[in-house]
């Protein structure tokens, strides 16, 4: 019996956040290691393209460069990794990780009102309830330890809102001006072209030049895994937008929240409470509730 394109969609959706929960403990053993932050975004979307390129030259299907393509593939490039994965890595020294994993949460709730707001959906009591709810699972997570340092920490947790709302441009901008005779594969690949060719000149400018050298450090293996995610997530990302819309991809972000826990139980050997056995069941119950809107389905292959 073959899936339907919505449990195909919810299928992807999981197996993206839980690759992309991975990128905050990885980030952090980056930067740990003092790589420099305009150089881990260039060397993640670089590898990354390098990772997909034997695999779009095999198909012998490159991304259209229509103007239309270009410019989508030139947003995504901006929205969905050069900026907020530059300001992920600038704010997670400045954040505690929970506080930093909290705002990003907001994506979908940006992305929701931008949605509605530009009719590209409309208001679901449903929905509403589901995302909800998923907030309400990263919240017993987060809340019982989470707290801001003093001083300038304010001003940090204003610049790191800038991450949710860069991806939940990219979410609408993906369901906007998709490109066409384009897969999901190739749109991935495009915009890690594209990232890879904004960071080169900005860490040229800002000094920030650096290099896989000697022995290979804990550093230098975060930014391979790190290279190895990205060529996997961004596939997943426009495949299940194409499938299920923008706003039901980036409610993945509660699972990304709580397998960015686990994850960080496993790198860092941290306990967990049983604060995230409650989060696990309203974050069940919240995904239920999205999963549970309208989607429009697609039954072409598009990968």
């Amino acid at each position: 019996m073959s899936m339907s394109p919505q449990h195909f969609a919810l299928l992807l959706l999981i197996v993206g956040e839980v690759f992309f929960g991975a990128t905050f403990p990885i980030t952090r053993l980056a930067m740990d290691e003092g790589i420099p932050f305009f150089a881990y975004t260039f060397w993640s979307s670089f590898g990354a393209a390098i990772i997909l390129l034997p695999v779009i030259v095999l198909r012998r299907k490159l991304p259209n460069l229509s103007l239309n393509n270009i410019k989508f593939y030139t947003f995504s490039g901006i929205f969905g990794l050069a900026f907020p994965y530059t300001m992920l890595a600038i704010v997670a020294p400045k954040i505690p990780p929970a506080v930093l994993s909290l705002v990003i949460t907001l994506a979908p709730v940006i992305t929701y009102v931008i949605a509605i707001t530009i009719k590209l959906d409309r208001l679901s009591i449903v929905r509403v309830l589901g995302i909800a709810a998923g907030v309400g699972g990263v919240l017993c997570i987060l809340l019982p330890e989470a707290s801001l340092p003093e001083g300038s920490s304010w001003i940090w947790m204003i610049i790191a809102l800038s991450v949710p709302l860069s991806f939940a441009i990219m979410a609408i901008l993906a369901a906007l001006i998709k490109p066409t005779s384009s897969g999901s594969m190739d749109s991935a690949f495009a915009l890690l072209v594209v990232a890879t060719i904004i960071m080169l000149p900005i860490m040229l400018v800002s000094d920030q030049l650096w290099f896989f050298s000697g022995s290979m450090s804990t550093g230098d293996w975060a930014i391979i895994l790190y290279m190895f995610i990205n060529a996997i997530f961004y596939i997943i990302l426009y495949e299940v937008v194409r499938l299920a819309g923008p706003v039901f991809f980036s409610s993945g972000n509660f699972i990304a929240t709580l397998s960015g826990v686990f994850w960080s139980i496993l790198i860092f050997q941290t306990m967990p409470s049983y604060w995230i056995w409650i989060a696990l069941s309203l974050l069940s119950v919240g995904l239920f509730f999205v999963n549970r809107s309208n989607v429009k389905p697609r039954t072409e292959t598009a990968l």
